[in-house]
Order: structure tokens, then C-alpha cells, then sequence
């Protein structure tokens, strides 16, 4: 890959593996040895991982890769010695190769962990997954720049509350419009196709950038 056009952001995330895995091989591969848990352990993605020597940071106890996994936000909330899986998968959703209907299908899968054929507008676990997705694409990315790269120092407090639920409620109203749920299908091919922003880490930090300049 040229790196030489990408901005400093898209650098520092293609200097991890994920760009040369496929979403839906990663999601295979983390979710490996859960046994149905919310949580994954380093000890687990190490052996889930060892034949693939792309992902070989993760026996480096001192690389980038394993300072971010176990920062707090990936730390789960009941769990904070392991990562939370639905954290991890969202970052996989942002990095990792694959087009958008793939992705789509993985971030249905994140909210609805069930199977369930049909999603509503007031889904439970969407707006702590959709902000988490905002942040790993943001407030992430730019600390760990930063501390990492000597890279600028970010206003990360304007990614407050009140901003994540403007995007979020704008979201929500541009995939249900007037409706109150979804069926599975139609909101994989909304997602992939009239929304398929959330999915690129350059867009959603431009979306970012654009709602904090109105404020």
C-alpha cells in the first residue's frame, strides 16, 4: 500500500494488521474461543492468532497494538482484566478489509447478538456501540497518535455527550426515517449503502470535525 497520500490518522491505523485481514476472518477469529462471553482475553487472541504473522504484536508486550487493546477503551465494563468483544469487533468494522455490506452484516451482528431478524429505533445497544465506534474512529485514534507519534494534541473533550447524541439521533432518523423498526436486510442495505459512512474512519472524523466547528 502507498502510505504516502494517506493523512497522518490513516498512517498510524494502517501501522496495524487490521487493513490486511478481512472483517469477517477477524469476527471468526476473536470470537474463536469466547464460548459465548462478552469478553475476550489477551492469552485467547494470542492463540486465536498465532499461526497469522501479520498479528505478531500481539506477543510484543511493549508494541502500539497491545498499549491500545488494553487502554480503557477497550476495557469492558464488568470485566476490566479482559476486552470487551463487541469494542474489539467495532474496531475491526473500522480497520479491517472487506466491503461495506460485509460490515454492515458484522455491526447487525454486534447489536443484535441473538439472531434477532428485526431491529428498532430505540435498539438498547446501539448508542453505547454507535459512540464507541465514533470514539476508536476520534478520541482514540488521536490520544495514542499523540503519545505514540508525537502527533498534535487533539481537543478531545469536544467529543462530549451532547455531540455523540446529535450524530447519533441523525443517524437514527436518516435509516428509520418515520418507521419505528427494521428488518434485518433493509438496515444491512441502508447501512451499507446511504450510511455507509460509519464505516470509514476518515469520514466519521470529518463528521466529527464539521459538528464540533457548528458548536
Amino acid at each position: 500500500m502507498d502510505m504516502s497520500k494517506l493523512d497522518r490518522y490513516t498512517k498510524f491505523e494502517k501501522s496495524f494488521p487490521f487493513y490486511r485481514t478481512r472483517i469477517d476472518v477477524f469476527e471468526g477469529r476473536v470470537k474463536r474461543f469466547v464460548n459465548a462471553k462478552s469478553t475476550v482475553s489477551i492469552a485467547q487472541l494470542k492463540y486465536s492468532f498465532k499461526d497469522d504473522k501479520k498479528w505478531a504484536d500481539l506477543n510484543d508486550p511493549n508494541s502500539q497494538l497491545l498499549d491500545i487493546l488494553t487502554s480503557s477503551y477497550f476495557k469492558d465494563p464488568t470485566n476490566d482484566t479482559e476486552i470487551n468483544l463487541q469494542f474489539l469487533l467495532l474496531w475491526g468494522i473500522l480497520q479491517c478489509a472487506g466491503d461495506n455490506h460485509l460490515k454492515a452484516r458484522v455491526f447487525y451482528d454486534v447489536l443484535q447478538d441473538s439472531l434477532q431478524e428485526t431491529i428498532s429505533a430505540n435498539d438498547k445497544d446501539f448508542p453505547e456501540n454507535f459512540d464507541k465506534l465514533i470514539l476508536l474512529a476520534t478520541a482514540m485514534i488521536y490520544e495514542f497518535d499523540h503519545e505514540q507519534n508525537n502527533g498534535p494534541k487533539k481537543d478531545i473533550e469536544a467529543i462530549n455527550e451532547d455531540l455523540l447524541e446529535n450524530i447519533r439521533e441523525e443517524f437514527l432518523d436518516n435509516v428509520y426515517e418515520a418507521r419505528a423498526k427494521l428488518g434485518r436486510k433493509e438496515y444491512m442495505e441502508i447501512l451499507a449503502t446511504k450510511q455507509s459512512w460509519i464505516f470509514d474512519p476518515s469520514k466519521i472524523r470529518a463528521k466529527i470535525d464539521q459538528a464540533i466547528k457548528k458548536d
